[in-house]
């Protein structure tokens, strides 16, 4: 590496912990919640700008297109906290009720676009029962198995058992129809009303999957129930 490149990289690394510091340093009372999103935030940031620079996809922002990239990546990130959920998916079915499939509306208003692509990223981050049968029941059961193993360890601490995480008590069939119909049905009715082809390919889906949930007794192997 020359000099100069040395040099360069050491400007751009420079310019990138000063226009993206810790999410925490927002002043937003959101740095009491939403404790994993604020730390894969502070750690994926770490990521790019530690070492020689190589990762550092973002070294050339100037300072005002790098404030603007962590603005808008810290309030995405922090919309898939499913704590925001039921309030994020009220506040975008108005705005998408206000203002339809009008391109022109959404990027006139920023703060709605702020929420259109909070709310984005949050489908993705929730979209597994659209998914095909193969791939929903194989994310659910990881999903399941998780939540399992948390309960196992709060009550060998002497915690109490967090909601979904009892694998005695938990109907993990009727759990994930009510997970459709009460939390991403209406997140995905509230997308469809923007981008129609949510309704053609991820409503389908997800009807696919609960009907397939709603004829099971039981949950993935029998082996592992219990």
């Amino acid at each position: 590496m020359t000099p100069a490149t040395t040099g360069a990289t050491t400007r751009s690394t420079s310019t990138s912990r000063m226009i993206w510091r810790s999410p925490t340093t927002t002043g937003d009372h959101s740095v009491r919640m939403s404790v994993l999103e604020h730390f894969h935030m502070a750690q994926g940031w770490k990521l790019i700008v530690s070492g020689d620079g190589e990762n550092n996809f973002i070294g050339d922002l100037s300072v005002e297109q790098g404030a603007l990239l962590r603005r808008e990546v810290i309030s995405m990130v922090l919309a898939t906290d499913m704590s925001r959920h039921f309030t994020a998916v009220a506040e975008f079915s108005k705005l998408a009720k206000n203002k339809g499939r009008d391109p022109v509306a959404w990027h006139e208003d920023e703060a709605a676009m702020d929420k259109f692509r909070g709310v984005l990223l949050h489908a993705a981050d929730t979209a597994n029962p659209s998914k095909s049968l193969k791939v929903a029941n194989e994310w659910s059961e990881r999903c399941m198995r998780e939540f399992f193993m948390q309960g196992d360890d709060e009550l060998k601490l002497g915690l109490p058992v967090s909601p979904m995480c009892n694998r005695s008590t938990v109907n993990v069939a009727g759990s994930q129809v009510g997970f459709i119909d009460f939390v991403i049905a209406p997140l995905f009715r509230a997308l469809a009303d923007v981008a129609p082809r949510v309704q053609d390919v991820c409503m389908q889906g997800l009807q696919r999957v609960r009907d397939s949930w709603a004829v099971r007794d039981h949950w993935f192997d029998d082996e592992d129930h219990g």
